[in-house]
């Protein structure tokens, strides 16, 4: 046969070579469920940390301290490692929050959103609550123990507080039944999970305030309790007692009261 017959035949039986990689079989795994399983999961120890939390308090409040002066393993071991871990997962919660919360359609956008409630005066004071609030964890940063766990108790309350405030903001307009019309059901049921549990925790956390009052706990260390005179206890009385129970009281409102008005602001809300 001639050569030149012989190309033709040649091309048609010659096949190209697999590329690196296509050859191996592409799985695609279902990520929006396994990652919904996760935030369940985090759901759950919330709850678990909430009553671990409460456990804790009400063994300190008994000895006349608080949480972050209690000793480390008050109530039952590593208590307090489990109260820095379960502050640390609660603030990944919000933040996860405040992420997804632009995602939802129909949410008006940061600016927007700042803009309207720079005129509610119940948002205005919770503000001014969280201000309290801030003033009352730095001073008890600076005169506490600067140990590692205290630090990072006091520090993890505060920064759950301010991104916690941020996070209604953002959900004050924001109506979650839209959901429903866009992604799978259960996306809609875990949202009103995530209202459900903040507002239990911010719950827990007024309790505690209001049993720590019953109990005349004391948040400061002894020797600093008695060296400083009437007027810092009137100051930190005033700023602990009602500030932080009152801000307390108003998260807890706000997010019980989202749970079940979705299609106003509840900031504006009498």
């Amino acid at each position: 046969m001639p050569e030149e017959d012989t190309q033709p035949l040649l091309k048609v039986c010659t096949y190209p070579e697999p590329r690196s990689g296509e050859a191996k079989i592409k799985i695609r795994l279902p990520w929006d469920k396994i990652l919904s399983v996760c935030y369940s999961l985090l759901l759950c120890w919330q709850v678990i940390g909430i009553c671990l939390y409460f456990i804790r308090c009400v063994k300190c409040f008994r000895d006349k301290s608080s949480t972050f002066l209690c000793e480390r393993n008050a109530a039952f071991l590593y208590s307090e490692e489990l109260e820095v871990f379960w502050l640390a997962t609660q603030t990944i919660l919000i933040v996860v929050v405040i992420v997804l919360l632009p995602r939802i359609p129909g949410f008006l956008g940061v600016k927007a959103i700042f803009n309207r409630l720079i005129c509610v005066p119940s948002f205005i004071t919770l503000v001014l609550l969280l201000v309290i609030a801030l003033c009352r964890y730095a001073m008890l940063l600076v005169t506490s123990p600067k140990t590692f766990l205290t630090m990072s108790i006091l520090i993890g309350f505060a920064l759950k507080y301010a991104l916690t405030v941020l996070a209604a903001a953002m959900l004050n307009y924001t109506q979650l039944s839209t959901l429903k019309h866009r992604y799978p059901p259960y996306v809609f049921l875990l949202s009103k999970l995530t209202v459900f549990v903040i507002s239990l925790v911010n719950f827990i956390h007024f309790a505690t305030s209001l049993i720590a009052i019953t109990f005349n706990v004391q948040i400061f260390p002894a020797a600093m309790s008695s060296a400083n005179s009437s007027d810092f206890h009137v100051v930190n009385d005033l700023l602990g007692y009602f500030g932080v129970t009152i801000f307390r009281f108003k998260l807890m409102s706000f997010f019980w009261k989202k749970l079940f008005i979705d299609d106003k602001g509840i900031f504006e809300q009498r």
